[in-house]
């Protein structure tokens, strides 16, 4: 059984095709259709008679551009939700060719502390002090390589914000988008498995830009909600106000 998506309620032809069904469903209110079929041959011979594309779904994994804009939205709204704790957040951003700098921007609207991890330095170094001088916001850059020897020695205290999914030596960290150490990856949206809205974004039914992942599944194993993520980051790498007090008076 297969499930195809097709924006427009056109039927799809069939008397050509013996035992081959297609019947439209309603799925969260976007339209699909179920197909039944006797042979992979003849489904196919289906397929290629239809009209403009087709999209199956459950057969292709979700382009890596729509895992990141997830990751990103889901970024923004656990630190909104961690709210003023989020400022005392330790976070690191993993981003070796520059690609995410409108990122690094809206975190800085809720942190006080973001290191980037890139192999592009002197060009995120640039593009720091400039930031700095039009938004009084600071952050740090770090070569790929110490910062994850720095994350080497954190003891998992630090979130890492991963978009682009690096693969990052980062043992015990919370690694949001995956990669490394405790991998969190989106695995649902609006009560739809991932590949499923990933259809629909191709098909024409879903703005990508509305979307909200609201399932996330962790190291493979589990699947925790957004909120009981932030309350995990919250326990795990966010430093208690005497420790950040006391850490503040060494400087």
């Amino acid at each position: 059984m297969v499930v195809l998506l097709r924006a427009d309620e056109r039927p799809f032809p069939h008397n050509l095709f013996a035992r081959v069904k297609c019947e439209p469903l309603r799925e969260k209110g976007y339209l699909l259709h179920r197909v039944t079929y006797p042979s992979s041959r003849k489904l196919q011979a289906f397929l290629l008679a239809q009209e403009g594309p087709v999209y199956t779904v459950g057969e292709e994994e979700p382009d890596p551009a729509f895992r990141r804009s997830l990751v990103e939205g889901a970024a923004e709204r656990l630190l909104a939700l961690l709210g003023e704790e989020a400022c005392r957040l330790r976070l690191l951003l993993c981003d070796r060719e520059g690609a995410c700098r409108e990122l690094v921007a809206r975190c800085l609207r809720r942190v006080n502390t973001l290191t980037v991890a890139t192999d592009q330095v002197e060009e995120y170094r640039a593009f720091a002090e400039e930031h700095f001088l039009q938004t009084g916001a600071l952050f740090a850059v770090s070569p790929w390589a110490e910062a994850e020897r720095a994350l080497g020695q954190s003891g998992g205290a630090v979130l890492v914000l991963n978009p682009l999914r690096e693969e990052v030596r980062a043992p015990g960290c919370i690694a949001l988008g995956g990669g490394g150490g405790i991998s969190v990856e989106p695995a649902e949206c609006a009560g739809l498995p991932l590949d499923w809205v990933w259809a629909l974004c191709r098909d024409g039914q879903v703005e990508p830009a509305y979307l909200f992942c609201d399932e996330w599944e962790v190291s493979a194993k589990r699947r925790i909600s957004l909120g009981e993520l932030a309350e995990y980051v919250r326990r795990q790498c966010v430093p208690a106000r005497a420790e950040t007090a006391g850490g503040e008076r060494g400087r």
